[in-house]
């Protein structure tokens, strides 16, 4: 997995992820702690930080890819980087003067610019790394964003206590600084022209969106990634948003069992990182991995649902967070295999902002659910629709591969 870190142009594309995400650790603990504080505790304050920071993802995020096909990665990932840098900056004076509604705006403005990184990061994979070490790259990728989720939280806080919102938010914005500086010196291989048309008129924005859509639409593997991530965040909001119903109503712990739960899960998903990047090398049926992954979460969301004692429940956190893992990375490699570059952007945007919005659906329907029904018969429901999910994939991913296969020995025996 650590191997493809020798492909220089990737050491510097990991690097910067590695600064932004370590960035974001500590600016989001920092917004979570100033706005609690400065709005004086309120619940109302609270959430609208969460609507600033999703609300436009799930407007901008779809057409952000279109940018991203259009003109060359590396200006994309090094202006996002830049903006990204100069809006952390910016919040420093309103964080001072105690402006939460200023720092709220900059942080939307923050979640537009974040739309067209990772649709970047992906195409810049595909282009810096042979497609025999993609999967070692994702899973590398994978294990940097996890052990930082885990050790996020404490860092985040640590860094707020110390040196308070407004250098958090310069360290921040230092760290993105950084960033750009590796991207500047990042040599792209095999550029193509960075426009593909000289003009730009709405009708060339919908006809190039279009394109990204109708691939999608005919496209068999797009399709099962596409309801597996979106199930997966169904799965995945009820059991963050009712885990701790399920441990205190229904287990009969204390609340500090749910924080133990989580650590736990990333436990999970840190090894199915780097089980999947021990393997990468070895592993070319993509397909398989994916369907074994939905199977390990479908089991840990049924032992979870289950749970009767602390072991148990740990068991089956452990168990989804390592599906969640080895789901992704899986999913991720046969999206970079399958789609064509001059399609990634416009593609994996639809991928990434589908499951936030399936994730925001998951917490508001398992709200309302969860006044009804049982937590566990929530949790139960979640991992039938994701059986079933799995089981249409592993026909859709499975004719595709029968097709493909087909078609190639169709070619070699001359008919």
């Amino acid at each position: 997995m650590f191997g493809v870190l020798k492909i220089k142009g990737y050491r510097l594309l990991w690097s910067t992820q590695l600064l932004s995400n370590l960035g974001d650790a500590i600016r989001n603990w920092a917004i979570l702690f100033w706005v609690f504080h400065a709005s004086s505790q309120s619940p109302l304050m609270q959430s609208m930080v969460l609507l600033a920071e999703y609300v436009p993802a799930l407007l901008i995020g779809p057409f952000a890819g279109i940018w991203v096909d259009r003109y060359a990665y590396k200006k994309v990932l090094l202006a996002s980087t830049l903006l990204r840098a100069l809006l952390s900056l910016a919040a420093i004076p309103f964080i001072i003067s105690g402006q939460i509604g200023m720092v709220l705006g900059l942080i939307a403005i923050s979640s537009v610019v974040q739309q067209f990184f990772q649709p970047a990061v992906s195409k810049g994979l595909v282009n810096l790394v042979p497609k025999d070490s993609l999967m070692a790259a994702n899973s590398l990728s994978r294990t940097t964003q996890t052990s930082l989720t885990l050790a996020g939280p404490i860092l985040g806080a640590l860094i707020y206590q110390v040196l308070g919102a407004e250098l958090s938010f310069t360290v921040d914005g230092i760290l993105f600084l950084a960033g750009a500086c590796l991207l500047l010196v990042m040599a792209v291989p095999n550029s193509r022209p960075a426009v593909q048309n000289s003009t730009f008129t709405p009708a060339v924005f919908w006809k190039e969106f279009t394109e990204g859509i109708r691939f999608g639409w005919q496209n068999s593997i797009v399709q099962a990634i596409f309801s597996l991530l979106c199930i997966m965040s169904l799965g995945i909001g009820a059991i963050n948003l009712l885990n701790i119903f399920l441990v205190v109503n229904e287990i009969g712990l204390s609340e500090q069992y749910v924080a133990w739960g989580n650590s736990v899960q990333g436990a999970g998903m840190l090894i199915g990182a780097l089980i999947a990047g021990s393997v990468s090398k070895k592993l070319k049926a993509y397909h398989w991995l994916t369907i074994w992954s939905v199977g390990i979460m479908v089991i840990g969301i049924i032992v979870l649902a289950l749970s009767w004692n602390e072991y148990i429940m740990f068991a089956s956190r452990l168990l989804i967070g390592l599906g969640v893992t080895l789901l992704n990375i899986s999913i991720t490699t046969l999206f970079q295999l399958e789609v064509p570059e001059k399609l990634i952007g416009r593609v994996g945007s639809v991928l990434e902002t589908a499951p936030l919005l399936a994730m925001l659906i998951s917490l508001s329907l398992s709200g309302y659910l969860q006044t009804l029904i049982s937590t566990r018969y929530i949790f139960l429901g979640s991992a039938l629709i994701l059986f079933a999910a799995g089981i249409a994939a592993l026909f859709q991913l499975g004719c595709v591969r029968t097709m493909k296969y087909k078609e190639k020995s169709r070619q070699s025996s001359g008919f």
